[in-house]
């Protein structure tokens, strides 16, 4: 099924977005997202994903979103908390 356009911020999508502004925010066409979008919603114990939220319309939060790809493409955050060490 096609995910439904709803209400958007004519200043880009908000911290909780539609499966449909997440799959524009993606840049991946539309029917192959959508199909991966709901793999990773059937099992969320095995991927991880972040849920849609009910309390704010059924969007999913999008840093959540942002995070779960970065972490699961390998891309590697430094801890916030500590300082980076720089040599020179």
């Amino acid at each position: 099924p096609k995910p439904k356009r709803r209400a958007r911020s004519p200043h880009g999508p908000g911290l909780f977005v539609t499966d449909l502004e997440l799959i524009e925010m993606l840049g991946v066409p539309p029917r192959a997202a959508s199909r991966v979008i709901q793999e990773l919603d059937r099992n969320p114990a095995k991927y991880g994903f972040p849920e849609k939220q009910k309390l704010w319309g059924d969007r999913r939060y999008r840093p959540a979103v942002e995070a779960y790809f970065q972490q699961h493409y390998g891309l590697k955050l430094g801890d916030p908390k500590k300082p980076e060490r720089r040599n020179g």
